[in-house]
């Protein structure tokens, strides 16, 4: 198979780079070869549900994406990692929208136990540009103000849902315990998140623990308000 029918072969389904790896050539070789025959890459999304959101899994996945999920700096990556059981959740999403592709491997943990979790990853440069736009390479910083101004205010909840699935969690111990919080970097800003929670009258406290993770954290911790906040994501 000569190189010409190579790209028009992988190029569709895996771009320059890639297909540029796969069959050793330079990347300027594929662009020319791109141009000179017309083709195309599949597109894995329709980027149009993200310029005009009126999806609620879009909206989720695009919370679930800022709390635990990664864009990459050096290529057009988008990836979610968790472990498997979460996934089979999170899948039932994510191919709602986009063909992801998937793959299991084992985590080591401070190089004692191994996890097996699945990622799930999606290579698309108008999605990646688009959420560059939206601030999620800063997103262990930033709030995530932009993101949200671009979703209809009736499909908030399911961004904030993505993030507590991510990120969040609802603790219940009758009589001893009831918190909910959300957990993110030590500089986190949680503005955007502590505005949307008193626009449904939840106090929130932000802490920020000092420990080896560099961690903080807003947390509700009055039961009435674990309540109001929980029926705010149905």
């Amino acid at each position: 198979m000569d190189i010409l029918e190579k790209v028009k072969e992988l190029y569709p389904e895996f771009g320059t780079v890639k297909t540029a790896k796969m069959i050793k050539v330079r990347q300027s070789t594929i662009k020319k070869i791109v141009e000179d025959n017309n083709l195309e890459k599949n597109r894995r999304i329709n980027i149009n549900d993200f310029y005009n959101i009126k999806s609620k899994e879009i909206c989720y996945f695009l919370g679930l994406l800022w709390a635990d999920g990664h864009v990459s700096k050096r290529n057009n990556t988008i990836s979610i990692e968790c472990n498997g059981d979460d996934m089979l959740e999170f899948k039932r999403v994510l191919d709602v929208f986009g063909k992801w592709s998937y793959y299991e491997r084992k985590r080591t943990d401070s190089g004692r136990k191994t996890k097996p979790v699945t990622n799930a990853y999606i290579y698309d440069s108008l999605l990646h540009d688009f959420l560059v736009e939206n601030d999620y390479l800063k997103k262990s910083i930033k709030s995530p103000d932009k993101i949200l101004s671009k979703i209809p205010k009736n499909l908030i909840s399911y961004f904030l849902l993505g993030m507590v699935d991510g990120d969040g969690c609802f603790y219940y111990k009758e009589k001893i315990s009831n918190q909910f919080y959300l957990t993110g970097t030590i500089d986190q800003d949680w503005s955007v998140f502590i505005t949307i929670f008193e626009s449904i009258n939840v106090k929130v406290k932000k802490i920020k623990t000092q420990n080896k993770n560099k961690s903080s954290f807003v947390r509700v911790t009055n039961v009435k308000d674990i309540k109001k906040n929980w029926r705010f994501y149905l």
